[in-house]
């Protein structure tokens, strides 16, 4: 699949072309935890053991309902989204590469906040209803499948036109290849239970993506928003708290920090322990 735009002229471009933050961090994420799985793999000798090596990561970190959540283990829920399948490295290469394709798009559209509440909503979500249903209880999923399908409906709902091309030749429209996606998903659902693939995580992924993108105003103004901390402002803060101090408080602090620089070095000091002592000294000079 490629994504095909109109310009001047018909042309063709494969992915929507630079990271978006949410996109770059979920990718560097997932590989990170790729990683430690094949160095569990190595290290514990599973080249040798093939079919019988069990993956201790996949045994903490995947959504096992029966042996896993349904004992204590609710982390399960949402760690299951970062921990990919070792006998097909496809699982992951092309859960990412939606993720990227479809992804960047949707994050640009929505917003890196929104996006990433979404993204997590439709994981988490979809691994909460596969914990509900009694067929999936002794198995474990991984993938970050249930999430790229969320992100998956979001590209269609908010590109519904643009173009892909199938297989690199027949030009669909958006819309329709995600509906047709989600179509042999639920088809499977019903009728391949036993196949080896989640497809209630599939599912749940995009019914969550809608629920969010139906109510997404509502949802992200109960979300209280976390900003970033901010250097400045700390300083600023320190530097008002200093202001209302009395003469006493503001020589027991001075003591206090003396005596940290005698036992650790002037260089163990905070960003705040330092604008207290810059702040004293120029009340000093100014006489105050």
């Amino acid at each position: 699949m490629t994504d095909y735009y109109y310009r001047q002229v018909n042309s063709v471009r494969f992915g929507p072309g630079a990271l978006t933050p949410v996109v770059r961090n979920m990718l560097i994420a997932n590989g990170a935890v790729f990683a430690v799985q094949l160095a569990f793999y190595y290290a514990l000798g599973g080249y040798r053991q093939g079919h019988a090596y069990a993956d201790p990561v996949t045994a903490w970190l995947g959504l096992s309902p029966a042996t896993g959540v349904f004992h204590g283990r609710v982390w399960q829920i949402f760690s299951y989204m970062f921990v990919h399948s070792l006998r097909d490295p496809m699982h992951i290469l092309f859960n990412m590469l939606y993720l990227w394709m479809f992804g960047v798009s949707v994050e640009q559209r929505m917003g890196s906040r929104d996006f990433a509440w979404m993204y997590f909503i439709s994981g988490v979500g979809a691994g909460v209803l596969t914990c509900v249903f009694p067929p999936f209880w002794g198995t474990t999923t991984i993938g970050a499948s249930g999430a790229i399908f969320g992100v998956l409906l979001a590209y269609g709902l908010l590109f519904p036109d643009r173009l892909i091309l199938l297989f690199f030749i027949i030009p669909v429209k958006a819309i329709y290849m995600v509906m047709g996606l989600i179509g042999v998903e639920v088809m499977y659902l019903v009728t391949q239970l036993n196949d080896g693939v989640a497809h209630i995580t599939h599912v749940s992924g995009v019914l969550f993506a809608y629920v969010f993108l139906r109510y997404q105003g509502r949802i992200m103004n109960a979300v209280p928003r976390v900003s970033p901390p901010n250097p400045a402002q700390a300083v600023k803060r320190v530097v008002e708290k200093v202001e209302e101090m009395s003469d006493a408080e503001e020589q027991r602090r001075v003591d206090q920090i003396l005596d940290k620089i005698n036992k650790e070095g002037i260089q163990a000091l905070s960003r705040s322990e330092r604008a207290f002592l810059k702040r004293r000294a120029a009340r000093k000079r100014d006489g105050k």
